[in-house]
């Protein structure tokens, strides 16, 4: 059964006449059950993006940011379609605002072409999760206390199951 596009119903019945293969009766009535299917551009999509600073073995502070879907993943494919940016401290005039020291970049939609040229690539380092797919993929990122950046996932990510990731996804957090 193809993937709908959209989210859907699908009746299940299940006849009378059905009955174990160990024997037995079989079933009195028939039984049906509606069950919901999501639609391909519905079920898969990123639930969030979280930061936090933890001590590693060491007791040496590392950042790390993890990325929470609602359908589990491959580190593999992701790693293939995230990029992320260490934001301009301050707000860049551009058109008609003024430059705007110590910018709080709480919007990704704000991040415009211009902006994200002044941006530098921030290097990622993933965590292994323990199998194959998981629902939560975290890495180690460096950045300054208080600096701010803007993670891109690209569409057509697969999740489980084959559903792709319908639309681009960014965000912003600040590193604490």
């Amino acid at each position: 059964i193809a993937i709908p596009a959209d989210n859907g119903a699908m009746l299940i019945t299940v006849g009378s006449d059905t009955h174990s293969s160990r024997g037995g009766s079989g079933l009195a009535q028939k039984l049906e059950r509606t069950v919901s299917v999501p639609g391909i551009d519905t079920y898969f999509r990123i639930s969030g993006v979280s930061a936090t600073a933890v001590a590693n073995k060491r007791d040496e502070m590392e950042r790390i940011a993890t990325i929470e879907t609602t359908a589990r993943t491959k580190q593999q494919e992701l790693s293939e379609r995230i990029k992320v940016y260490q934001l301009p401290k301050d707000r860049p005039a551009v058109g008609d605002e003024e430059l705007q020291p110590d910018y709080a970049w709480y919007n990704a939609a704000e991040v415009t072409p211009e902006i994200l040229a002044l941006a530098k690539p921030a290097a990622i380092e993933w965590i292994p999760t323990e199998g194959e797919y998981a629902d939560a993929q975290s890495f180690k990122f460096r950045g300054d206390t208080g600096s701010y950046f803007l993670v891109r996932i690209a569409k057509g990510l697969q999740g489980f199951g084959g559903y792709p990731l319908a639309k681009d996804y960014q965000v912003t957090f600040q590193a604490e």
